[in-house]
């Protein structure tokens, strides 16, 4: 079987995982983010003891996710998470990641198994059908099956998703960026083209927002093409 490429760009969940909880966390923060001091003064050892392993649990995702996010250190980020669970086994970002990082490893049926275990511990996570998702695109790597135009798929597939993901957070050049990438894949589909049209748009650049907005629209299944038309319009 050939590299598993996609694996780059499906870490893209990784993110948002991460992201997302550390947006929580900022939000439920006890310490002010003013005082640089305090920014920068390192984390307490946490006691399960002392305060409750489901807390550690959490800090210690919050840590290991933030320096992911700052040195994109796969085997660190494993190791970090895995000890999540052994202070909280059902902690479900965790078994998330840990699924995600298992396909980069390519160790497929380790990664559906970790996914697996988020939809029992986390029956009604938002992400619920992320993992699903995963699930199923794995079943072929799992079974042996896998083929160049479904890896082809998963990849495109994979890098809209953090296309979106970037072009959410504002991050209008890295979006573009990811929905060029899907485009080199595969300019037969219109997701690429409706990414940086929407980019464009958000940044009120109407002209060439609705020159990608025909170029999506022109590659849109006619079943579909009335729904993209209508998000694909400029920013009030």
């Amino acid at each position: 079987m050939r590299q598993h490429t996609s694996i780059q760009y499906r870490l893209a969940f990784l993110f948002a995982a991460s992201t997302c909880l550390l947006t929580y966390s900022s939000a439920h923060a006890t310490t002010s983010q003013a005082a640089p001091t305090k920014a920068t003064t390192p984390a307490k050892p946490c006691d399960p003891k002392i305060t409750g392993a489901t807390v550690c649990a959490q800090r210690l995702y919050q840590s290991t996710s933030l320096a992911f996010l700052r040195t994109h250190n796969t085997a660190a980020a494993t190791a970090g998470f895995q000890q999540v669970l052994k202070l909280d086994p059902k902690y479900a970002p965790a078994l998330f990641n840990l699924g995600v990082l298992a396909e980069q490893r390519q160790a497929w049926s380790q990664a559906q198994s970790y996914f697996k275990q988020f939809l029992v511990v986390s029956p009604s996570s938002p992400d619920i059908a992320r993992a699903a998702h995963e699930i199923a695109v794995l079943q072929p790597y799992v079974d042996g099956t896998a083929t160049a135009a479904t890896e082809k798929q998963a990849e495109y597939d994979a890098s809209i998703a953090r296309a979106r993901i970037l072009l959410g957070k504002q991050l209008y050049k890295e979006a573009i960026s990811e929905a060029g990438h899907a485009q080199s894949l595969d300019d037969s589909r219109w997701e690429a083209y409706a990414v940086v049209s929407l980019t464009m748009f958000k940044q009120h650049k109407d002209a060439e927002g609705k020159d990608f907005a025909d170029l999506a629209l022109a590659r849109t299944p006619p079943e579909k093409k009335d729904t993209v038309a209508k998000a694909l319009v400029p920013q009030q």
